[in-house]
């Protein structure tokens, strides 16, 4: 080689060194090893609560807690009040990929989470937002009872809100009382309860529920107490059966495909304030509602009742039918979830020995 083509050959090597390692820089992760420092990942989050709701702030806190725990690098853009899509679309919104993460409530999807909803059935036991929380999430990690049903996303975590009194205009205390009352429930087992009991069930959005009470629509709701709370329904309803009817089931995934494409760092993080920290952190925003509407409703001349012994046990009679016929409907469509009923049972049983 003569030196004049040396030379050339060393010019057009230093000329194409600094496109070669922009190149570099730019390939995407992979997720095989950790991500390149400070390397930003960006992910969309959706979910149906205005911003001021408990769910709306924890889910504010969440993005700023999982940023500065990465130093920056992982940043989320909160959209609240299902800004991207109806309550019912949010599993198709986060599987398709137009979102990364999202939130979404199991009564939305009739049939599609059969095991979760077990922990939504009538008088079940569960007695706030941590406890339904901690034993389906517990279920989730420890079983392969409800596996299938997520196969198609990554789950963060899995959550009920809080228990869910019967609010009325008239004083319930006995089943006799609810004859022909037309009662808004909020869809699932709980309405076959509320018919067993003698009521007319009424499936409307908690969003028209105040209007609805205002024109008689509606004698009374089965909300647990944020909505109560959150929906001003102190202002109609003056009594409230404090029974602890049920908890709804949410979960928290993130799109499969994207947790895959992440490094093992940012995976962690996600990882550690999700699960029972998020669980631990969620029943402190509850909590602050149930002691907010508790408040509002004896100070407003509203009352908190509970049912006698002997009543109760009517009710709990009545609820453990409506399980026995939930696990018929789905058994009629090949779907078995006696199983994860029974592990349910087990657990809320021993919650509190567990804890303790």
């Amino acid at each position: 080689m003569t030196r004049k083509s040396l030379f050339l050959c060393l010019l057009i090597a230093m000329l194409l060194l600094p496109v070669l390692t922009s190149c570099q820089g730019k390939r995407a992760h992979t997720g095989a090893g950790p991500g390149a420092a400070g390397e930003i990942y960006e992910f969309t989050l959706h979910h149906q609560d205005p911003p001021t709701a408990a769910m709306g702030e924890f889910f504010t806190a969440y993005a700023k807690r999982l940023g500065a725990a990465s130093g920056g690098r992982i940043k989320i853009t909160v959209h609240p009040s299902a800004a991207l899509g109806g309550p019912g679309d949010s599993y198709k919104l986060v599987t398709s990929g137009a979102c990364d993460l999202a939130w979404g409530q199991v009564a939305q999807f009739p049939g599609q989470f059969p095991g979760t909803e077990a922990i939504s059935l009538p008088m079940i036991g569960v007695e706030n937002a941590y406890m339904g929380g901690k034993i389906l999430w517990d279920i989730y990690r420890e079983t392969d009872l409800l596996s299938a049903e997520y196969q198609d996303v990554h789950v963060l975590f899995l959550q009920t809100n809080m228990d869910a009194p019967l609010g009325t205009n008239k004083k319930v205390t006995a089943a006799a009382d609810l004859q022909g009352e037309k009662i808004r429930c909020s869809g699932g087992p709980v309405t076959q309860f509320i018919a067993k009991l003698g009521a007319v069930p009424v499936s409307i959005p908690i969003t028209e529920l105040y209007r609805s009470l205002e024109r008689n629509v509606v004698d009374g709701f089965i909300s647990d107490w944020h909505g109560v709370d959150g929906f001003a329904l102190v202002e109609l309803a003056k009594y409230y059966l404090d029974e602890k009817i049920q908890v709804m089931p949410f979960w928290f995934v993130m799109n499969k495909n994207k947790w895959d494409s992440l490094p093992p760092d940012i995976q962690e993080i996600f990882t550690r304030h999700s699960g029972d920290a998020a669980l631990l952190e969620i029943e402190q925003y509850y909590n602050s509602r149930l002691q907010k509407v508790t408040n509002d409703i004896t100070t407003s001349g509203g009352e908190i009742n509970r049912l006698t012994a002997a009543e109760r046990h009517k009710w709990q009679t009545i609820a453990e039918e409506t399980w026995h016929d939930w696990v018929r409907t789905y058994a009629e469509q090949g779907i078995n979830v006696e199983e994860v009923l029974a592990e349910v049972k087990k657990r809320v049983s021993e919650f509190y020995k567990v804890q303790l």
